[in-house]
C-alpha cells in the first residue's frame, strides 16, 4: 500500500526555506515523490500520516557506536554517575549481595571514572578493589573504554593466558617490584573483555532488543558497531543480530565491524567468512575490520609526532609500525574488506593514511578506509586525507567535557588542530559525525550542537572554542545522514529526503533554519521511519 506524509515542511541541507507544505509518497519503502500539498487524499487508499506541519528530514546514521556495549549498561552496573571511591565500594558490595553472585561469577561495572574522584586522588588498583568483602572477580571499565582494574581473583585467572603478557606487555601497568597491579590499558582491555568478559549469543540478543526503542527515538535508522570485544566471536556477533532480524525484524540497518590485533586474526576471518564489507542478508551487512593504531590522551597512549605538554618524556604509543599497518591494510583491500582504525594522535593519523594511500596506488581510496577520531591533526595531514579522499569519523561532542584539558596534555600551540570542523570543508575531507556510545551521548543533535557551537551546554567557554572551526547547521546534519551513506557504499540509495531514495525519514518538531544554534540539542524527533515503517511515534 501507498503511504504518503502530508502537510510537512522540508529540510533538506543547502535547500532554502520554504513556506510551502509538502507531502511524501512511499512505495515499498522508497521515496516515491515529493510534491506540494495537492494530491487529493480523499480519493487514495494510501496509508496517510499527517505532520501537521513539522519537518521532515533525513533519518540519522551513527558510523560509530558500540551498541552491545551500549546495551549490556542497562543490565550491568553503570557507573558513571558514581563520583566518589566510598560510593563505589557501598555499590560492589550491596549488588554482590544482592545479585546472590557465586565464586565464579564475576562482577562488571561500566563507566568508572575514578580519576575524578572527589574522595581520592589516585588511581584504583586491584589492592583498592580487595579491601571490598566479594569473593568474586571484579572487572571495572573505564567511562573511555581505554582502561580497566581487576582484583586480585580476577587477576588471577587473566593471567592463566599467556598471550596477555606476550602481546600486550607495554600496556600492563605494573607496581614498583614489576608486578602486575590490576589496571590495564588499550589493547590488553580488548583482550580481557574478548577472552575472559565474552556473552552468550543469548545474551547479545536479549540485550540488544533493549536498544531498538532509542535508536528510534533519536531518528538513528543505521549504525556502524564495534562489538566484538563483548562476545568475542565475530560468528555470535553475527548470529545474534541476523536472528534478532529474522524473529523480530531490525528498526535499523547494521554494519559489524570485525575488530582486529593482528593480521592472522585478520586471515582468520577472511578464510571462515565468505561475506565482505557492505554483504549481508536483511537488515545485517558486514563492517569493517577494526584497528586500534593508538590509545587515547588521558592514558597519554595516544601517538603523537611530538611530547605531551604534560608528559615531556613520551609521545605515545603507535601500536603498529607503518610496514606492519601496510601489510593489513592491502591484504584488506585485496579482500575487498573496509578498515576503519582508531587514531587519536597525529602520528596515528599520518600512519594510518599513508598506509590507506599504499593499499591501492591506482585509485584514490575506493573501498572507503576510513580514520575514527583524528582529535589532533596537522595542515598537511589535513591536505593529505583531503587528497587521498580518505573519511574521518568524529565525536564533536568530546570537545563540549575536554576543551579545557587538551592545553594541558598538547600545549596551547597544537589546540588550533584539535577536533577539527571547518577545516575538514576547507580541506575537501570526507567527514561524518558520530557517538561513540556510550562513551558519548546516543543523540544526534547534541553532537551537532557541538559542532556547531563549540561549546558545552551551558555555553562555556564564551563564543566557543577555536570558534574558527564551527560547522554550519547544514553541514553538520550532513555529516549524521548524507555522509555515512557515503562512508558505506549506500549513498547511491540512502540518506537524502529525494525520489527513488530509501524512505528512512524522521520528522522534527521544529525546523533547523527556523531555531538559533544554541536551540538545536532541544529539537525532538516526533517520529521515525525505517524503509518506509513507521517505528516510531512520540505522540498518538
Amino acid at each position: 500500500m501507498e503511504k504518503i506524509i502530508t502537510n510537512c515542511q522540508l529540510y533538506r541541507p543547502y535547500h532554502p526555506l520554504s513556506n510551502k507544505l509538502f507531502q511524501v509518497r512511499i512505495e515499498d519503502g522508497i521515496i516515491k515523490a515529493v510534491e506540494q500539498n495537492g494530491y487529493r487524499l480523499e480519493e487514495t487508499e494510501a496509508d496517510v500520516f499527517d505532520a501537521h506541519g513539522k519537518t521532515l528530514a533525513a533519518s540519522f546514521k551513527d558510523t560509530h557506536i558500540h551498541l552491545l556495549r551500549f546495551s549490556l549498561m542497562k543490565k550491568e552496573l553503570d557507573l558513571r554517575g558514581v563520583t566518589k571511591w566510598s560510593h563505589l565500594k557501598e555499590l560492589l558490595e550491596d549488588t554482590h549481595e544482592r545479585k546472590a553472585l557465586k565464586n565464579n561469577d564475576w562482577l562488571v561495572g561500566r563507566g568508572l571514572r575514578d580519576n575524578t574522584f572527589s574522595d581520592r586522588t589516585t588511581l584504583l588498583n586491584a589492592s583498592d578493589l580487595d579491601t571490598i568483602p566479594v569473593e568474586s572477580p571484579i572487572f571495572l571499565l573505564h567511562q573511555d573504554g581505554h582502561e580497566c582494574v581487576l582484583n586480585s581473583i580476577a587477576l588471577e585467572i587473566v593471567k592463566k593466558e599467556k598471550l596477555l603478557g606476550k602481546e600486550h606487555n607495554q600496556f600492563i601497568e605494573k607496581d614498583s617490584k614489576g608486578k602486575w597491579n590490576g589496571r590495564f590499558k588499550d589493547t590488553a582491555v580488548h583482550f580481557i573483555k574478548m577472552n575472559f568478559r565474552s556473552k552468550t549469543e543469548d545474551e547479545a540478543k536479549e540485550a540488544l532488543e533493549q536498544t531498538f526503542d532509542h535508536l528510534a527515538e533519536y531518528g538513528i535508522t543505521s549504525v556502524d558497531s564495534d562489538d566484538l570485544n563483548y562476545v568475542g566471536d565475530y560468528e555470535k556477533v553475527w548470529n545474534a543480530y541476523t536472528k534478532l532480524d529474522q524473529e523480530k525484524g531490525l528498526t535499523f540497518g547494521a554494519y559489524l565491524h570485525h575488530y582486529v590485533y593482528s593480521i592472522k586474526d585478520m586471515k582468520a576471518f577472511l578464510k571462515n567468512n565468505k561475506k565482505r564489507s557492505a554483504e549481508g542478508t536483511g537488515n545485517v551487512r558486514v563492517g569493517a575490520f577494526k584497528i586500534f593504531v593508538d590509545g587515547t590522551y588521558r592514558l597519554h597512549t595516544a601517538a603523537l609526532n611530538m611530547p605531551y605538554e604534560d608528559k615531556k618524556d613520551t609521545c605515545g604509543e603507535l601500536i603498529y609500525n607503518q610496514q606492519e599497518l601496510n601489510e593489513m591494510l592491502s591484504l584488506a583491500e585485496e579482500n575487498h574488506m573496509q578498515v576503519a582504525m582508531h587514531c587519536i594522535g597525529d602520528r596515528a593519523v599520518e600512519t594510518a593514511a599513508k598506509a590507506i594511500s599504499q593499499a591501492n596506488p591506482k585509485e584514490k581510496n575506493p573501498l572507503r578506509h576510513r580514520i575514527i577520531h583524528m582529535q589532533n591533526t596537522r595542515k598537511d595531514l589535513l591536505k593529505f586525507l583531503g587528497e587521498h579522499k580518505i573519511p574521518v569519523e568524529t565525536q564533536h561532542s568530546f570537545l563540549m567535557k575536554e576543551w579545557s584539558r587538551y592545553g594541558k596534555w598538547l600545549g596551547d600551540y597544537r589546540e588550533e588542530f584539535v577536533m577539527v570542523g571547518k577545516s575538514f570543508i576547507d580541506h575537501n575531507i570526507i567527514f561524518s559525525n558520530s557517538s561513540d556510545a556510550p562513551i558519548g551521548p546516543l543523540n544526534p543533535l547534541e553532537h551537532i550542537f557541538a559542532a556547531i557551537n563549540r561549546t558545552d551546554m551551558s555555553g562555556e567557554p564564551k563564543g566557543g572554542w577555536q570558534a574558527q572551526e564551527k560547522l554550519t547547521i547544514d553541514q553538520a546534519f550532513e555529516s549524521y545522514s548524507t555522509t555515512p551513506a557515503y562512508i558505506n557504499h549506500s549513498d547511491e540509495y540512502t540518506g537524502k529526503l529525494l525520489p527513488g531514495y530509501q524512505a528512512d525519514l524522521i520528522l522534527l518538531d521544529r525546523h533547523p533554519h527556523e531555531i538559533g544554534p544554541e536551540e538545536v540539542h532541544l529539537i525532538k524527533v516526533d517520529a521515525t521511519w525505517y524503509k518506509g515503517g513507521l517505528v516510531f511515534r512520540r505522540y498518538e
